[in-house]
């Protein structure tokens, strides 16, 4: 026959276990209800950034009006395909020698510069082949483009074979139409090198002496906003696009 000590042992085992089983889960259940809320806050978070972009986004877009834009070369073209993935109630035209790159554009206005010569595979950062490569074919076809357009905003990245050899041309080409030009133009990085960079400084003085309408954008100083970030290829991307349509969004504010 059993004791009453021995059953009662035997109680409190089962009650211990019993609490050990609840606590189990309580804690379990508690991690699971923390983890829930860290992940609703997160979203949370998500949700309002995006908010407060979007509300940002509109706020620009009440202020910049329809207008053409003119994308010079891979980096320009990039940018300007940029804007478009968030506003595309403009004209985007884009300009550059290298078929593969144009192809990856969303607008139906491009245009190939010199095929004849570079079989549409670009210039590779040759200044010369940009500097030939604006034919007079390209330039009645741009003309086609911008018959209607008032206003161009053109946006070209300095430095490289289409960007500092084939602006000119186009530049001096859109004044002898009497075209209304607002050029913005985006200095390499330091860590491009001092050739490039001196190829950009003497494409920007050759510039200055077409059109006065110029913005310069130092590429190191729009990187200084994110200076404790390390950013990629898209994100750089953004910023100088946002900076762009900024200023272009500035432009039609003050001059209400």
């Amino acid at each position: 026959m059993l004791s009453y000590e021995f059953i009662f042992t035997i109680i409190n085992l089962g009650i211990s276990v019993m609490l050990v089983y609840l606590l189990l889960k309580t804690t379990k259940e508690s991690k699971k209800f923390y983890l829930e809320s860290q992940h609703e806050l997160e979203e949370q978070k998500l949700y309002t950034k995006s908010l407060d972009q979007k509300i940002e986004d509109i706020l620009l877009l009440d202020k910049i009006n329809k207008t053409c834009f003119i994308g010079i070369g891979g980096g320009g073209s990039n940018i300007i395909q940029n804007i478009a993935n968030f506003d595309n109630r403009h004209k985007f035209i884009h300009v550059n020698s290298n078929r593969q790159a144009l192809n990856t554009k969303t607008s139906s206005y491009k245009i190939l510069l010199d095929f004849k010569h570079n079989k549409g595979l670009g210039c590779g950062g040759d200044i010369e082949c940009g500097k030939k490569s604006v034919t007079l074919e390209a330039k009645q076809e741009l003309s086609s483009f911008i018959e209607k357009e008032k206003t161009l905003h053109v946006v070209v990245t300095l430095g490289g074979g289409i960007g500092s050899g084939a602006t000119p041309a186009i530049i001096e080409y859109l004044k002898s139409i009497n075209k209304e030009i607002i050029l913005f133009i985006i200095m390499p990085f330091v860590f491009e090198g001092k050739k490039k960079e001196n190829i950009a400084k003497s494409s920007l003085d050759e510039l200055k002496s077409i059109t006065k309408d110029i913005i310069v954008l130092q590429n190191n100083d729009l990187m200084k906003k994110d200076e404790n970030k390390s950013l990629g290829f898209s994100e750089t991307l953004k910023i100088i696009s946002d900076e762009v349509y900024a200023k272009i969004a500035h432009q039609s504010y003050t001059a209400l």
